[in-house]
C-alpha cells in the first residue's frame, strides 16, 4: 500500500514530464521506423543512373547505302518519250518499259536491251522503216568501199563526192534527214559490232577504237578518232558522215 501511494505520488508530481518523455520516445521510434522502411524501399527500387551505356554492335546494324539515280533521255518509237530518272543498275529495257513500252512499228534489232544505263544516256528506238533504210545505206556504202578502194584515189567515185544528198538514202522528207542523223554510230558508246558497221572498220580497228577511249577517255570531237592507230585521213573521210560523239 505504501509503494502504491509512493508511485501515485510520483506520478502526480512528474506526470507532465513522463508524458513528454514517452511522447518523445514514441516519436523517435516512429521516425526510426519510417527511415528504416524508406531505406529498404530504396534498395528495392532499380535506378538507371549508374547502369553503363549499352554498346551497339555495328555488325547487327545494317546501314542502307543511299540509292544513286541516273537521268536518261529516251526518244523515238516509245509511247511516252522523255527524260526519266532510273536507279543505278537498271538496263535499257527498263528505260523502255518506264517510257510506256514500244510502239507497234518499233524495231529494237540494233539496240542492246541488256546494256546497263549511264547518266545522261540517250536511247533512240527506231522504226522498221528506219532500220530498213539504214541497212540498205550500209550495204550500199560497203559495196562502194570495195569498188572505190581508199588507197586508189578516184575523184569521180561516189564516196569522194561532196554532194551530201548522195551520202544518205534518197528521201526528200525532213523526217528521214533527222533519222539519218540519229542513225550515226556514237564512237564514245558504240560496241565492237556497232563500230564494225562503219565502212572499212573491221574487228581489229573496232577494238583499237574501244581500247583508245578506255585508255585516253572519251572522244571530244569526231576528228580525235584519227589518233587511233590505223585510222588515217582517207579512212576518216569515209566514215566521218556516219559517226558522232
Amino acid at each position: 500500500m505504501q509503494i502504491y501511494n509512493q508511485v501515485k505520488l510520483f506520478w502526480l508530481e512528474h506526470k507532465n514530464k513522463i508524458i513528454i518523455i514517452f511522447s518523445l520516445i514514441l516519436l523517435s521510434l516512429t521516425v526510426t521506423f519510417i527511415l528504416v522502411r524508406r531505406h529498404n524501399y530504396q534498395k528495392d527500387v532499380i535506378t538507371y543512373e549508374n547502369i553503363p551505356d549499352l554498346e551497339i554492335n555495328n555488325k547487327d546494324v545494317v546501314e542502307e547505302e543511299p540509292k544513286e539515280y541516273y537521268f536518261v533521255d529516251i526518244k523515238g518509237y516509245v509511247n511516252n518519250p522523255g527524260v526519266y530518272s532510273l536507279e543505278k543498275g537498271k538496263r535499257v529495257v527498263d528505260a523502255i518499259n518506264i517510257a510506256g513500252g514500244l510502239k507497234n512499228e518499233a524495231n529494237t534489232s540494233l539496240l542492246n536491251l541488256s546494256r546497263e544505263l549511264t547518266d545522261q544516256m540517250v536511247i533512240i528506238v527506231y522504226s522498221n522503216s528506219q532500220i530498213s533504210d539504214f541497212v540498205n545505206y550500209q550495204n550500199k556504202q560497203q559495196q562502194e568501199a570495195k569498188i572505190c578502194n581508199q588507197d586508189i584515189i578516184n575523184d569521180a567515185c561516189i564516196t569522194n563526192t561532196t554532194n551530201e544528198e548522195e551520202k544518205v538514202p534518197l528521201d526528200n522528207s525532213n523526217n528521214n534527214q533527222e533519222e539519218a542523223k540519229e542513225l550515226k554510230v556514237n564512237i564514245n558508246t558504240a560496241t565492237k559490232e556497232e563500230l564494225m558497221n562503219l565502212p572499212n572498220i573491221g574487228e581489229s580497228k573496232a577494238l583499237a577504237i574501244i581500247e583508245y577511249r578506255e585508255k585516253n577517255g572519251l572522244f571530244t570531237s569526231i576528228d580525235d578518232i584519227k589518233n587511233v592507230s590505223g585510222i588515217g585521213d582517207k579512212l576518216f573521210e569515209a566514215i566521218k558522215e556516219n559517226i558522232s560523239i
